[in-house]
């Protein structure tokens, strides 16, 4: 064979590998890339995906409180909320009467309204100033509670972490107790 052919012979392998080894660069170079953009994207979706969700956990944090929810209340809407808390306390009342166990809170009291400026007020009857401080505590979250749930009947999203409706009790002019301020479940009774 002839020098020159296995010079030409050589350059053209040479080349081939060279080509082939230029094109396995860049099938690397192209797959590295791929990885590199892939890896931003799937970055970029997990920071995202971690502001959702420190989105959604603050959100959550925003408390559904009933108290702000009660003092939000334009007037009109309060004075429709109250009239329902009225008929809710009655039908309750009934039940009461009728012996279902669970409703005897509301047979002490006579009415019941929420007050920007005063809370939840309670008004008992005179049955009420016979029972001692517990079963008093009782009627009183009793009427708590039928507010609470008179506010999700109206279609109000109470969280979970809602604190109790802050409440004033009155025995005709009289207030003879009242929730305290940072236990509003708790009450204090003269």
């Amino acid at each position: 064979m002839n020098m020159k052919k296995v010079a030409t012979m050589g350059t053209i392998l040479l080349t081939g590998l060279s080509l082939t080894a230029c094109v396995s660069s860049s099938n690397e170079s192209s797959s590295s890339s791929k990885k590199e953009s892939t890896s931003k994207v799937a970055k970029s979706n997990s920071k995202k995906e971690a502001s959702s969700k420190k989105e959604s956990s603050s959100s959550s944090k925003k408390s559904n409180d009933a108290n702000d929810i009660l003092q939000a209340m334009d007037s009109k809407k309060l004075a429709k909320f109250n009239e329902d808390l009225s008929s809710s306390l009655s039908e309750d009342q009934g039940f009461a009467n009728d012996g279902q166990k669970g409703y005897d809170y509301a047979t002490y009291i006579d009415t019941l309204a929420y007050d920007h400026n005063r809370g939840l007020i309670v008004t008992v009857n005179d049955d009420f100033m016979g029972l001692n401080d517990a079963q008093k505590t009782t009627v009183g979250q009793g009427a708590q509670k039928l507010a609470a749930t008179q506010l999700v009947i109206d279609g109000m999203d109470i969280g979970a972490d809602s604190s109790a409706i802050m409440t004033n009790v009155h025995y005709g002019s009289e207030r003879v107790g009242h929730s305290k301020s940072f236990s509003p479940s708790n009450f204090k009774w003269k």
